[in-house]
């Protein structure tokens, strides 16, 4: 997308298939689905190059991506598959990855480890990279699938320094801080069941901060709409039946 609103094709004659992801790192945006992984750079797309290394091979895409602390993650149903250090379009092999019991609905790396959702299960990875990981389980709620975003805790309130993670269950609308402390933003006053999935944005309307999420329901479940105002957060859902 250009200043005029045009639009250009980056990349055609492959068959897309499950989610589409993006991951930005270094003016770099890398792209994957379960079939096809690349990165676009100064305007033209690219294929990761073959390493040509012993035990080495080309990192590969999933469902979801994220580029943190200097390595390209991709999930693939309950596994999560990690580039190398430092070069996040190559893998090893023989040991790049992380097996959870669960589908891996969230990946987000903020400062100090790394959000995850595997099944019912939110966890905290602890650590500066890969190889210092340390798993808790914070939460047994699980999350509405596409429901994550980062955001800058200060566009949320005062004193709330770096990035945080966000993300709706069927409980309520968290957050999680630096460090694998997850609060509830609603306390109780929010809960909507029979969602399938979702998207969310974060946005400023006249300095009031406002977590907006979409979604469809269950077929046959109806629709709905909430807003609930917050001390420090405004959330809204529109939902609708499939």
């Amino acid at each position: 997308m250009f200043e005029d609103y045009s639009t250009e094709t980056l990349l055609t004659g492959f068959n897309l298939q499950g989610p589409f992801s993006f991951a930005e790192h270094n003016n770099i945006v890398y792209f994957s689905s379960l079939t096809l992984i690349g990165f676009i750079e100064e305007g033209k797309s690219y294929s990761f190059p073959d390493p040509n290394q012993t035990f080495k091979t080309r990192m590969v895409g999933g469902h979801l991506l994220e580029a943190w602390n200097n390595r390209l993650f991709a999930a693939q149903s309950n596994k999560i598959f990690f580039s190398d250090a430092n070069a996040l379009t190559r893998m090893d092999k023989r040991k790049n990855y992380m097996q959870f019991n669960g589908y891996i609905g969230m990946m987000k790396g903020i400062t100090g480890g790394m959000y995850v959702n595997a099944g019912k299960f939110i966890y905290w990875l602890g650590g500066d990279d890969v190889n210092d990981f340390s798993l808790t389980a914070v939460n047994d709620t699980g999350m509405i699938q596409g429901s994550d975003i980062k955001v800058e805790g200060e566009d949320i309130g005062q004193g709330l320094l770096g990035t945080v993670v966000m993300w709706a269950s069927e409980d309520g609308i968290y957050m999680g801080l630096p460090g694998g402390q997850i609060k509830n933003l609603t306390r109780g006053n929010y809960a909507i069941e029979d969602l399938d999935k979702s998207s969310a944005i974060y946005r400023d309307d006249l300095g009031f901060g406002q977590y907006l999420m979409t979604g469809e329901f269950h077929e046959g479940t109806g629709g709905g709409q909430l807003s609930v105002d917050l001390p420090m957060v405004a959330v809204e859902f529109h939902g609708g039946s499939v």
